[in-house]
């Protein structure tokens, strides 16, 4: 099924729920996402140990829609449907001439790797307090489009940059993730809840299908959204 469809679906279900007792909201999350290498044991441990040492963390954003559920007094159950962006990059890697460099050589480069994927959450909410809740449950991601930057610094000029999208990386269409979350509902009027949520996802499945030295996806950060309360028709 194709992400613009299952925009279109969830947004149809999510107007007929605005008829209900169910709550929806929007929500944008910004995090710090880092990936985690993994060796399918092909790979010599100084070659895994070259690329973690120069692979770091890289900011990124992502929104989505929701709709939840209230099981009862304290439980809540609830899907989403959004946008997830994640990914890494390099640090800035000095280069190495054989002769004397001129104004017009590059000095320095570093690369920006950024995946960007349709997502599904499904997750239960228990509230510990009347504004306090604990978050868990999973994702189902679908990817999108996948883009490299490079960054290409001088001395006397201002660095230059490229983007492309990356069609040489075996990329999985498919994955999962397992989140989890804590939040604070700051302020609650008659119709509507702000919050503010720290929260965690990690990609259980590499960002690749094959390759011998993997990367699984670990993100977190802060969520900030708004819940609308509906009422039924009477």
């Amino acid at each position: 099924m194709r992400p613009t469809l299952l925009f279109a679906l969830f947004f149809s279900f999510l107007t007929q729920a605005q008829t209900t007792k169910w709550e929806y909201g929007f929500s944008i999350y910004s995090n710090l996402s880092q990936d985690y290498s993994v060796n399918d044991g092909t790979v010599p441990e100084y070659v895994q140990h070259g690329y973690d040492s120069i692979e770091i963390s890289s900011i990124s954003f992502s929104g989505q829609g929701f709709i939840e559920y209230k099981l009862g007094k304290k439980s809540t159950i609830g899907m989403g449907l959004g946008i997830q962006k994640t990914g890494l990059q390099t640090r800035k890697m000095k280069f190495i001439f054989g002769g004397t460099p001129v104004d017009t050589d590059p000095i320095a480069g570093r690369f920006v790797y950024k995946y960007y994927h349709a997502e599904v959450p499904i997750f239960y909410k228990f509230q510990i307090c009347k504004r306090f809740y604990v978050l868990c449950g999973a994702s189902a991601l679908l990817n999108i489009s996948n883009r490299i930057t490079s960054v290409t610094y001088f001395e006397n000029k201002k660095a230059e940059r490229s983007t492309e999208n990356d069609h040489q990386t075996n990329y999985r269409f498919f994955n999962v993730t397992g989140i989890f979350g804590f939040g604070y509902d700051y302020l609650d009027r008659e119709r509507f809840t702000l919050y503010v949520q720290p929260y965690a996802q990690y990609h259980f499945l590499g960002i690749s299908k094959s390759a011998p030295l993997n990367r699984n996806m670990f993100s977190f950060g802060l969520v900030t959204g708004i819940r609308l309360k509906t009422k039924s028709k009477s």
